[in-house]
């Protein structure tokens, strides 16, 4: 079976058993797939999990799975693919950021010149060479096996990827695709809870880029000492960079969400509720609910949605000084 853009995967019959053979579209065989590579967990009497194993040859680099504050290279490596705001929020924050994410994307590319898309929102444990250096498990909470392969270049892979998951919206502000500086909360509150301390900060973050000739354009400011002051708006307005901010300063409550959608009774929000009250479960929003997900058509006109960037489809790094891991 070829496929239109020159994968060919051949299906053969061996004895009792099978396999199937990848070749890209040279013809160069990349991998085989055998039942011993595929298995599936019972989980209380139900099956529950699903593993596929792939060769990883001597020189092949595996890059990829969303947004990673580690090396590029993720040979050596295991990671738990479920989202967890690692940073700041363990007593190992430079550890748990080596093998957790905040965004992870089952999406990963070999140097050999594939991608693999494992189709599924279960969490995972991958093992890329940590304890085989010579394969890499994909182990997800997951009945369902779905993998999709592509050959070719990452760009040209990228390009089917979205042809199947959807084409990411791409924001017109100039500044998105420029140099983004600051932190969230640790970081501006480094010397101590209080906005005189953290304009310290932000103007020796300004400095210090300059020293190195890199422009800021945007900061991210997240906790309110920077980004609720109108002194550190003011000092990111003169740099020419805008400031971002998250939840600004809470989370909005049903009540005030009917500033934004007065046309909406109280009783409909989309808030989750307790099954026998129906009082609202603090200010929790229901996802599922239609309100929402017509909020969310709106969002992606004017906003690049969570799975879409550069950082989580393994196309762009971060880079971070040393010393601020200490």
């Amino acid at each position: 079976m070829t496929s239109s853009d020159g994968t060919t995967v051949k299906f053969i019959e061996e004895n009792s058993s099978w396999k199937l053979e990848l070749y890209d579209k040279a013809g160069v065989k990349l991998f085989n797939i055998t039942p011993p590579q595929i298995s599936f967990g019972l989980s209380q009497k139900k099956w529950a999990k699903a593993r596929l194993e792939l060769p990883l040859s001597e020189e092949e680099v595996i890059y990829g799975t969303g947004e990673r504050f580690g090396p590029v290279n993720q040979n050596g490596t295991r990671t738990v693919m479920w989202n967890a705001d690692a940073a700041y929020h363990s007593a190992d924050t430079t550890g748990s950021e080596l093998w957790r994410s905040y965004t992870n994307i089952p999406i990963l590319h070999s140097s050999r010149g594939y991608t693999l898309f494992y189709n599924s929102f279960a969490s995972a444990n991958v093992d890329f060479g940590f304890t085989n250096k010579r394969k890499y498990t994909l182990d997800f909470s997951d009945s369902r096996l779905d993998a999709y392969i592509w050959t070719g270049s990452v760009k040209d892979n990228i390009v089917k990827y979205t042809d199947l998951t959807g084409k990411p919206y791409a924001p017109t502000a100039d500044w998105a695709y420029k140099y983004q500086a600051g932190g969230s909360n640790g970081y501006w509150k480094m010397y101590g809870e209080s906005t005189p301390n953290a304009i310290t900060q932000l103007n020796n973050l300004y400095a210090s880029y300059e020293e190195m000739g890199t422009p800021v354009h945007v900061v991210y400011g997240e906790h309110p000492t920077i980004s609720a002051s109108s002194v550190g708006n003011n000092i990111v307005k003169g740099n020419g960079s805008v400031m971002l901010r998250w939840n600004n300063d809470d989370f909005v409550s049903p009540s005030e969400a009917l500033n934004y959608i007065s046309e909406v009774k109280q009783d409909k929000l989309p808030f989750v509720r307790y099954a026998r009250s129906k009082k609202f479960v603090n200010n929790w929003v229901d996802y599922t609910d239609p309100i929402y997900q017509e909020a969310v058509e709106e969002a992606k006109k004017i906003t690049m949605m969570p799975g879409a960037s550069e950082h989580q489809l393994g196309l762009a790094m971060d880079v971070q000084c040393p010393d601020t891991l200490t």
